[in-house]
């Protein structure tokens, strides 16, 4: 462990390597509802208990977000159709787009 937190600060404490962090890119995949239904104001006379709202249903219809960004921002995103997920050429297909955005 000691040895990782060695090399980070290497690499943090030299000039010349400050441009190679900001070039760093990284991405992440996340599960998103199509359904996300928000809770909405009501008026409660003083006493009265709140209406019951339902719980989102976990099981719906979900499409998988896959994302990508730099220290700048977002550089590349993209929603995948219901029950897909990311597989090895999805993957690689995903790279050569975020490749050819940069």
């Amino acid at each position: 462990m000691q040895a990782r937190v060695t090399a980070c600060q290497f690499l943090l404490l030299t000039p010349q390597r400050k441009e190679f962090l900001a070039d760093l890119v990284t991405g992440d995949e996340s599960w998103k509802l199509y359904n996300n239904d928000t809770q909405r104001a009501v008026w409660i006379p003083p006493g009265e208990e709140p209406p019951v709202q339902p719980k989102a249903n976990h099981h719906e219809k979900k499409c998988l977000l896959s994302c990508f960004w730099d220290a700048k921002g977002m550089l590349y995103y993209e929603l995948l159709p219901q029950g897909r997920t990311v597989n090895d050429t999805t993957y690689s297909n995903q790279l050569a787009l975020l490749a050819f955005a940069l």
